[in-house]
């Protein structure tokens, strides 16, 4: 069935544009976004958690890759918003529990 266009009475604002709708978007799934992490960056371990509750947009994660190896806090919060981009315009809330190193992960894990 064909998406139906409108267009708005002259003078009112437009709060919804039929035409723009892609039927090919989708929200993204917990899924989605661990492979698209673990992809881009190599990721040896990756934790998602949907925190909409299956909606798709609200997730949490926690990233294991040694291409963050010498990166700053900020740069590993950004290389893991590149690996999503695809996504990031469903995505509403990205909370990122952390972005370590093997080296990083054994640490906190022996303490």
């Amino acid at each position: 069935m064909p998406l139906v266009a409108f267009e708005p009475i002259a003078g009112h604002r437009k709060f919804l544009d039929i035409k723009n709708i892609s039927a090919a978007a989708e929200m993204p799934t917990a899924a989605n976004v661990e492979q698209a992490l673990r992809t881009a960056l190599q990721a040896r371990d990756v934790t998602v958690i949907d925190s909409s509750s299956g909606c798709g947009t609200s997730f949490t994660v926690a990233v294991i890759s040694d291409q963050f190896e010498g990166k700053k806090s900020l740069q590993r919060h950004r290389m893991v918003n590149d690996a999503l981009k695809p996504y990031m315009d469903e995505i509403h809330a990205l909370s990122i529990k952390h972005c370590w190193t093997q080296e990083q992960q054994a640490a906190a894990t022996n303490k």
